[in-house]
Order: structure tokens, then sequence, then C-alpha cells
């Protein structure tokens, strides 16, 4: 961790792009759309045993998530 905040420090341009990257993730993937839209999914599959549909970002599953890069 020491190490990666160094190098941020040390590229302060860098570091802004890494931070424009990870704050747009964030926006899209727990906007108020999407996460009512994963919600819905969530009950859709629980009710009708249906698979959950790939339209929305998979926020439920952090398995599945893959961190930014540089984070």
């Amino acid at each position: 961790l020491a190490d990666a905040m160094t190098q941020l420090l040390d590229a302060p341009t860098h570091a802004q792009a890494v931070a424009t990257r990870m704050r747009q993730d964030i926006a899209h993937r727990f906007s108020v759309g999407t996460m009512v839209r994963g919600v819905e999914d969530v009950y859709r599959t629980l009710l009708t045993g249906l698979p959950i549909s790939g339209s929305v970002p998979d926020v439920m599953n952090t398995a599945t998530h893959q961190p930014a890069r540089g984070a």
C-alpha cells in the first residue's frame, strides 16, 4: 500500500487519471438506475427462477468485480 501511494504521489498526472477512471466506474456501477435494475433482477430471479439479465453490471457479485487499474 505504501509503495502504491508513493507511486501515485510521484506521478500526480497518472494519479489524477486513475482517480477519474475510478470515479467514472463507481458512478456507473452504483448509479440509482443501475442499482434499481440490479435489485429488480435479483427479485425477478428469485420469483421466476430466470437468470439475471446481462443488461446491467453485476454489482451484486463482488467475486466478478475487477478493480480499476491502479486501485
